[in-house]
């Protein structure tokens, strides 16, 4: 044969192989630069993201006196004994006695809500002036706090008058 045909020959063969060695990793090589870029991306977005949760935790530690206030407001801890404390407390404070607590229930807000409600009667000893005071405090407190109903009886115009009152304490 002719010495330009087989050099010919042995070139397409040496393409051919070339090719078929060499296109299958460079389409592996392609794949993998396609990943890398996918990871790359999904790094950036990542980071982004931390970031941004960096600086919403640093915005939220600028209002944590406020999100304190709604702790004490809604308590996640609805025990008995610190309301009970918290309202004798401030009876005291204020010039009352607490004489009686009657009924207490727990019940929650709405069906599908993890807000509790209490409610409970306490009977209250002292004067009017120091009545008020003690309601003004309770309006004023950070916990949730309604009066659902007052009365009161008084047997003699200088001896303590008794209250009754219905308090409903929120707590989640």
């Amino acid at each position: 044969m002719n010495r330009p045909i087989i050099i010919a020959i042995c070139i397409v063969i040496v393409i051919a192989l070339g090719v078929l060695l060499i296109w299958p990793k460079y389409q592996i090589l392609k794949a993998s630069l396609v990943n890398v870029e996918k990871r790359a991306a999904e790094f950036n977005y990542l980071n982004d993201y931390f970031t941004d949760i960096k600086k919403i935790s640093e915005d939220f530690k600028k209002y944590e006196a406020e999100f304190l206030k709604v702790e004490s407001a809604l308590p996640s801890d609805p025990s008995l004994p610190s309301l009970l404390h918290f309202i004798q407390t401030k009876a005291s404070q204020n010039g009352l006695v607490l004489k009686n607590i009657s009924s207490v229930s727990v019940s929650s807000f709405a069906k599908d809500s993890d807000i509790k409600k209490q409610y409970l009667s306490i009977e209250l000893s002292g004067f009017y002036p120091a009545f008020k005071n003690f309601l003004a405090v309770l309006e004023k407190s950070e916990r949730l706090i309604e009066i659902e109903q007052i009365s009161f009886s008084a047997s003699k115009e200088k001896e303590p008058i008794i209250f009754n009152l219905g308090i409903k304490v929120y707590s989640y």
